[in-house]
């Protein structure tokens, strides 16, 4: 047996040197996420939740977010959150997770003739705004014209006209001792009603107006076939196609926006086609669906040639492979041939037989295809439930109907808190401050939404608990806004609250909103600044004493006079605020800045629980740390991975956050951690790490004293 080597999880037979490369157990690392704001409320537009899911923007696309959702709480909130301090060197927030509440409606119009509905592209009231408008310019109609007057009359007795119209049978007119042109005329419109016509003297043969002939999905034809009288009339044998087409002129028209969408779409011929009598053809049809185009020929073999669209993709196939049949002839523009089958328009059996040498009388379009690349295109609006042939019929201007905002209700806080709980993110804040009956009397949601403000304050302190926890690793914070008259209402709900993870605002403020509007908002919207100048700052940064970006604060400020009819005054009631757990704003050097980065903790005097910067650095170490160990060594061998190299790779992780000032120097921790109880054990498969570190703190506190000493001179 030949002597082989394992090297690198391979079979080595062959002698000379092979290599791997690897890295070291403590090389690179992981740091957590930051910046990720979570915003679940109502806006004015765009698609629910429920609808969607959450919904990811950049910072840098906010102009996408505020398009898509225009205005309301969320996008009002995404707007304050992205520069929220007068700071130098705070930021706002990087990234926003968005959750709809509300089910905002499209406003839509029903076309007629069972033709599709156009769906206002915005969901909400704003779509109601949107007009639809249609024109239609006729058709041409296909016509043939005699060369010369007819003059002999006692010739045309007993002679014959062939005629066809639409690839149809073929129709015969036998004469009968005409006398004049105005019996000519009446003995063919005798067989063909309404075709001919006398054109001083000359005979004109044009097809009568198609009934709703736009909705058909093809053009017409007529054809002389042949017959006795042709030389008498000034006739030759011929195909006629109508001259023009039937179009539409499409108008969608949104006046808030001052924006016209128009177009003529409709009435392109894209591919012609037709049989003749070769291998005793005696008539033939072509039929589309959505799948295939059939061919039958009558007297023919075989009788039907279906030509698959999975087969023959492209209109230049198609009309390649018909070409490859006897009998059959088919042409496109080219501008056509790339362009997919299955945009044809689909119609039933459309006559296709011609005596005419090479004639092609089934003409098919794309007129169905044309109406949907218009919708397609549109900024406005969309066409549902779309037909398959033809174009639509005229309709005058008509505004779209049933756009509404939608309501919200604390199952759908909590639907978005519970499709959060696959999101990796930083703050969650819920864009409401107070009970949907209250703000339905502002006219501020729909009045059919049932919301409770601290049943949600509730579901967020439990689902940022549960994220959270040892098995989900994805802990969080969470800002609240509460607004009651009574600063005592909005002191118990914050110390109800208790939660370390949690800050409650109960202050409105003055700032521009969505819609550009200098304006009063509610508390959450102070929520706004301070989850944006948490995640624009440096991990562990306290927002003690960091200014707020708006124009005013106030508690329960009359959005309309700018008046506040609260009773908190942070001027004086900052001990009970501070000491309920409230996070409240103060007046300093003209403007207006965080008192103290409060949690509704409250419990104690725990240097954790009590401040928001220090919960955040607690969690970014929690994460960083554990994130970085799972990718060094979950997976590996524990022959290879030592309880030494965890902890060496542990400790330089913990240096670099000390390096990185989110964690703090101690007697004990001269770099951020405790070495002397730092202990790494690694007992079969599992590994178990005990480390102490002191992450970084605000100072809150200056306490200086002053002696007073009594002056003394001499001389």
């Amino acid at each position: 047996m030949a002597i082989k080597k394992q090297f690198g999880g391979a079979t080595i037979r062959k002698p000379g040197a092979y290599s791997r490369s690897q890295t070291s157990p403590d090389a690179g690392g992981q740091s957590a996420e930051t910046g990720v704001l979570m915003l679940i409320g109502e806006a004015d537009a765009g698609p629910g939740g429920s609808a969607e899911g959450i919904q990811r923007y950049s910072a840098a696309a906010f102009n996408q977010l505020k398009a898509k959702y225009r205005s309301g709480p969320i996008v009002d909130a995404a707007k304050a959150a992205l520069a929220p301090s007068r700071t130098p060197g705070i930021g706002g927030a990087g990234t926003f997770l968005i959750w709809k509440t509300n089910a905002s409606l499209q406003a839509s119009l029903a076309l007629a003739n069972t033709y599709g509905t156009v769906k206002a592209r915005e969901y909400g009231v704003g779509g109601n705004r949107i007009t639809y408008k249609a024109t239609l310019s006729g058709e041409t109609a296909p016509t043939i014209s005699g060369s010369a007057d007819v003059t002999a009359f006692g010739s045309l007795d007993t002679q014959t006209l062939l005629l066809r119209v639409n690839g149809g049978a073929a129709q015969t007119v036998t004469f009968a001792s005409p006398a004049n042109m105005t019996d000519v005329v009446s003995q063919i419109n005798g067989v063909v009603a309404g075709l001919a016509s006398d054109d001083s003297g000359t005979l004109k043969l044009t097809l009568p107006a198609a009934s709703n002939g736009h909705r058909d999905g093809k053009g017409r034809t007529l054809e002389v076939s042949g017959g006795s009288a042709l030389g008498n009339l000034f006739l030759v044998a011929e195909l006629a196609s109508a001259a023009a087409e039937p179009e539409v002129s499409l108008e969608l028209i949104q006046p808030r926006d001052s924006l016209t969408e128009s177009g003529v779409v409709g009435g392109d011929i894209a591919v012609q086609l037709g049989r003749d009598s070769t291998g005793s053809c005696t008539a033939a049809t072509v039929a589309i669906s959505g799948t295939a185009m059939t061919l039958t020929q009558t007297g023919a073999t075989p009788s039907s040639i279906v030509l698959s669209f999975t087969d023959y993709p492209l209109i230049g196939n198609l009309v390649d492979a018909i070409n490859d049949l006897a009998g059959w002839t088919a042409t496109c523009p080219s501008s056509k041939r790339s362009q997919e089958s299955s945009t044809l328009d689909q119609v039933s059996a459309t006559g296709a037989f011609s005596a005419v040498a090479a004639a092609m009388p089934a003409r098919i379009k794309q007129d169905a295809q044309a109406v949907a690349d218009f919708f397609d295109s549109s900024a406005l609006a969309e066409l549902a439930a779309a037909p398959t042939c033809g174009l639509p019929d005229a309709e005058g201007r008509s505004n779209l109907t049933g756009g509404a905002r939608g309501a919200s209700s604390s199952s759908g806080f909590d639907a978005g808190l519970s499709a959060a709980l696959a999101e990796d993110l930083n703050c969650i804040l819920p864009c409401i401050s107070q009970d949907a009956a209250t703000d339905i009397s502002s006219g501020l949601t729909d009045a059919s939404s049932t919301y409770d403000i601290e049943t949600v304050h509730a579901m967020l302190d439990t689902h940022l608990r549960l994220r959270g926890s040892i098995k989900n690793r994805k802990e969080a914070q969470g800002v609240v806004g509460y607004r009651k008259q009574s600063k005592t209402d909005c002191f118990e709900q914050a110390a109800k609250m208790g939660s370390e993870l949690i800050q409650l605002c109960m202050e409105d403020v003055l700032l521009v909103d969505s819609t550009n509007e200098l304006a009063w908002k509610q508390p959450h919207m102070m929520g706004a600044l301070l989850a944006g100048m948490r995640m624009g700052s440096e991990i562990g940064e306290p927002l003690t004493h960091k200014f707020l970006s708006c124009q005013g604060v106030g508690h329960f400020v009359n959005a309309s006079t700018g008046v506040a009819q609260g009773d908190y005054d942070s001027q004086v009631d900052f001990d009970e605020a501070i000491q309920a757990g409230v996070t409240s704003a103060e007046s300093a050097a003209g403007s207006f800045r965080i008192m103290l980065d409060n949690t509704t903790y409250g419990a104690d005097e725990n240097f954790v629980f009590n401040r928001g910067s220090v919960v955040e650095a607690a969690q970014y170490i929690a994460k960083t740390i554990r994130g970085d160990a799972e990718a060094a060594f979950v997976g590996r061998k524990n022959s290879v991975v030592t309880a030494e190299s965890i902890k060496n790779r542990i400790r330089a992780k913990l240096v670099e956050l000390y390096n990185g000032k989110i964690t703090s120097p101690s007697e004990d921790a001269p770099q951020g951690f405790v070495e002397e109880s730092f202990i790494v054990t690694v007992v079969g498969n599992t590994a178990e790490v005990q480390v102490e570190v002191k992450p970084v703190q605000g100072l809150d506190f200056v306490f200086i004293t002053f002696t007073l000493g009594e002056t003394r001179q001499s001389a």
